[in-house]
């Protein structure tokens, strides 16, 4: 099989999307000597199977999902500053390499093959970063990994199961999301916001047909340079059987979701691994994590579209594995 690797956070999105593509003379190599490669480092892969208890007592009244804007984009562009607040970057040793979702105060989502071979005391957590260039021009937060939850069934030869959660060894403040709606597109939020959380998405819902949303600092062109800045673009949702029609065929369990136009042109790319894929409710005015960026072949490739970790599959697994942590919802409710 002629697979392409995805490996770094979302670092660009032009026309790129969810995978990162492996040079010629290393596709026959694992993907942990890749990244080691890129990294400049070993890694050691040390599992984590620390065990949540109970939510605090504590816990704030928040809401998820409220972006900075509310804005559609169709094509890759540049977003705003902290436009998605619970977009974070992974770092090991220093050097970014994959992306991740903060959905509770304790715990972000991110892609498994970003965790594998990994050692957690040397990950690091960053939030509210734009431009990974300039120093201190946004007010970033950084947290330490305290355990790294990798689905247990999690296959790194098809990507099958290809979730996992990172617990960060402090609790964020959610208190600081915002609680009204903007009124109309593109109105900007009057005070200074802290760290916020995606919604995780609705049980059982296809989302074939819905417009769906990727971010990160991945590259702009498959084999070019990453981004300095937070992209984004607008792909189509496909159903499963569509997907199974393109070069994929039954590469494509119940366990991915498929985003992208037949004709390509619009996609998420190298360094986008892990980062989220979302929807907008427009009942509730709130983005839903949908997809986590997990693999596929080139960048905006024609007939193969970006490929997903399908998130509401793990809907149980997520809960359970987060019993600790608070949660904000999407009509203000203190727990999940």
């Amino acid at each position: 099989m002629n697979w392409t690797f995805i490996l770094l956070i979302c670092v660009g999105l032009s026309s790129c999307f969810t995978t990162e593509t492996i040079p010629v003379e290393s596709q026959k190599k694992g993907l942990l000597d890749w990244i080691n490669h890129i990294l400049g480092g070993s890694t050691t892969q040390r599992p984590s199977t620390a065990k949540p208890s109970s939510p605090p007592e504590d816990c704030p009244t928040c809401q998820c999902g409220i972006a900075r804007t509310h804005r559609r984009i169709v094509g890759g562009t540049e977003t705003k500053e902290k436009e998605y607040p619970w977009i974070c970057v992974l770092l090991y040793n220093g050097r970014f390499y994959c992306g991740c979702s903060l959905i509770s105060d304790f715990y972000v989502l991110t892609a498994a093959h970003c965790t594998a071979g990994f050692r957690k005391d040397r990950i690091k957590v960053r939030f509210l970063e734009h431009d990974r260039s300039v120093a201190n021009e946004t007010k970033t937060i950084d947290r330490k990994v305290s355990a790294i939850i990798r689905h247990e069934r999690y296959n790194p030869g098809t990507y099958d199961n290809d979730i996992a959660l990172l617990k960060v060894d402090e609790r964020l403040d959610l208190s600081k999301v915002v609680k009204k709606l903007r009124i109309s597109e593109d109105q900007e939020e009057p005070q200074e916001r802290g760290v916020g959380t995606v919604c995780l998405p609705e049980n059982e819902l296809s989302y074939a047909g819905y417009n769906a949303t990727v971010a990160g600092w991945g590259t702009t062109e498959e084999g070019g340079s990453v981004s300095n800045v937070l992209r984004e673009v607008t792909v189509p949702v496909i159903s499963n059987m569509e997907c199974r029609n393109t070069n994929y065929k039954d590469r494509i369990t119940e366990n991915m979701l498929c985003a992208g136009t037949e004709e390509g042109g619009k996609d998420a790319c190298q360094g986008d691994s892990g980062g989220p894929l979302h929807v907008f409710n427009n009942q509730t005015n709130t983005w839903h994590v949908a997809g986590v960026v997990s693999w596929g072949e080139g960048c905006a490739r024609p007939k193969t579209p970006g490929v997903y970790t399908r998130v509401n599959r793990y809907l149980t697994w997520i809960k359970s594995n987060t019993k600790d942590a608070c949660y904000c919802s999407q009509k203000f409710i203190k727990k999940l």
